[in-house]
């Protein structure tokens, strides 16, 4: 079984159907706006069919960048320790001083890591989902250049990973 909820949006992004990972024809989604990723269905328990608020594009994106692209899927490179977000101690959230509210932290988004760009051939990618898909079984990537997403396969399924600007 794979679990794709790391790849999911967290609580704090407000399309509500990024949270969960859904299920379109043979093939489970899961993405966060930045990355997506997928499995076969029947490696992944009680996912739903996909709902209204949820991406109807990913088959096509699939199509587009891992099936149609050419070019060699290379070992995901060794890649630095994670780097907390220093805006928030890696806690994802700030609190409010006065009344204790909780909010989500503005540098990180809540994913508790720096914003840290990784340099991979003529462009970079964000590290902290960098090593959420190296940690995938036998991870493995093609990038397509500067604006477009690189390509990841990994044993048990495929993603997709958005570039990162330089800052």
């Amino acid at each position: 079984m794979i679990d794709l909820q790391p790849f999911c949006a967290n609580e704090w992004e407000p399309r509500i159907g990024l949270h969960t990972a859904w299920r379109d024809g043979a093939w489970v989604y899961s993405t966060n706006g930045h990355m997506i990723v997928r499995a076969p269905a029947e490696s992944v328990q009680d996912a739903p069919l996909r709902s209204p608020d949820q991406p109807k594009n990913p088959p096509a994106m699939f199509a587009k960048w891992v099936d149609d692209q050419p070019g060699e899927f290379l070992l995901m490179p060794p890649l630095p320790e994670a780097v907390l977000c220093p805006s928030c101690d890696g806690t994802g959230v700030w609190v409010d001083d006065e009344d204790g509210t909780k909010d989500q932290c503005l540098s990180c988004y809540g994913t508790k890591h720096a914003f840290t760009r990784f340099a991979m051939d003529d462009t970079g990618f964000n590290l902290h989902y960098l090593r959420l898909l190296a940690a995938l079984p036998e991870c493995r990537i093609r990038t397509h250049g500067k604006t477009s997403p690189a390509a990841v396969i990994f044993n048990g399924g495929q993603g997709l990973l958005m570039p990162m600007r330089e800052q």
